[in-house]
């Protein structure tokens, strides 16, 4: 997911080596108080449309709410996140800073049973509470400190079902390395179905996003939909196969459809009103290569079966 500032880009990095390239349902929780003080957000423009499409295709979804789980695997280190093992949950706990210079706080659970078979999602979870990690960068040649802070939830179930009730909140730096900070909240259910190993895989969902204090757009939210978006890596790996992704504000309706299938070049067409507008250029790793191949999808999509044994490892390097 395109990030709109410079800021902790260490921890931004390792979430994009990790998870590919990296947005009603939900519950109302914390992204519901959020959602509902932003009014309806302008998409009639190709900018406004490609931003809210970076979050507001159901894998972009999912993917976003696993970001936090994923720093961890590439920022943390044997002793920081502390974590504790209770049963089928492992709780990460802040207040400490790694060898890799990320400092967290607040807490993560990650809880998880077996995975069903092949690489479908499993029953389980990730439930953030205050989780936040900071990291310090330069710009201009000034030190800054950058952090990001999530709290809400992702609920997974062993049918392929899924929902997103999450807040993230930034602080860092814009272009001009001025201090800046922005709020985005998900609210969000899906499901997913995948066959062959996870090569394919149909992607549905719906729900509201929205951003506050963003960068180059102004404080707005948008329903999003997703209907049988298909990711298939033996057709295109540069977008979805097929499948489309619709916004709505207010009465005004903005409709991706996927055509790589028949051209895949990374360029999605879409349409304002009913009137086409040409095609939207950068959408391709958003909703293709963070979905990636088997590998990406049983591990992340299980939320994790992983998890338990990266954590116990973990404590076994801690205590030699």
């Amino acid at each position: 997911m395109r990030r709109p500032m410079l800021f902790a880009a260490g921890v931004i990095a390792a979430a994009a080596v990790t998870a590919g390239c990296s947005g009603g349902g939900g519950g109302g929780g914390g992204a519901g108080g959020v959602l509902g003080g932003l009014p309806p957000a302008a998409i009639d423009t190709s900018a406004n449309v490609l931003f809210f499409a970076e979050s507001g295709s159901a894998p972009k979804m999912f993917y976003s709410s696993l970001v936090p789980y994923l720093l961890v695997s590439v920022g943390g280190d044997a002793s920081c996140p502390h974590q504790q093992v209770s049963g089928s949950t492992v709780t990460y706990t802040g207040g400490c800073t790694s060898t890799n210079g990320a400092t967290y706080s607040g807490t993560m659970s990650v809880t998880t049973v077996t995975l069903a078979t092949g690489v479908s999602i499993a029953d389980g979870g990730i439930h953030y509470s205050g989780w936040k990690i900071a990291t310090t960068q330069t710009c201009g040649g000034a030190s800054y400190t950058g952090d990001v802070d999530f709290d809400g939830s992702l609920n997974t179930h062993a049918g392929g079902g899924w929902n997103v009730d999450l807040v993230e909140t930034v602080l860092g730096i814009d272009s001009a390395c001025t201090a800046a900070s922005y709020q985005a909240a998900y609210s969000y259910t899906g499901t997913l179905a995948s066959q062959s190993t996870g090569q394919i895989t149909t992607w549905n969902g719906s729900g509201t996003l929205g951003f506050k204090g963003a960068p180059g757009v102004a404080d707005g939210k948008v329903s999003a939909a997703t209907q049988d978006e298909i990711i298939d890596q033996t057709v295109c790996s540069e977008e979805a196969k097929s499948g489309t992704t619709t916004l709505t504000s207010g009465s005004h309706t903005a409709v991706l459809t996927y055509d790589g299938a028949t051209a895949c070049d990374g360029n999605v067409p879409w349409s304002y009103d009913g009137t086409p507008k040409g095609t939207l250029t950068g959408i391709d790793c958003d909703v293709a290569e963070s979905s990636g191949g088997p590998a990406a999808i049983a591990g992340a999509l299980g939320v994790a079966a992983a998890t338990l044994a990266l954590a116990r490892a973990r404590r076994r390097r801690a205590s030699r």
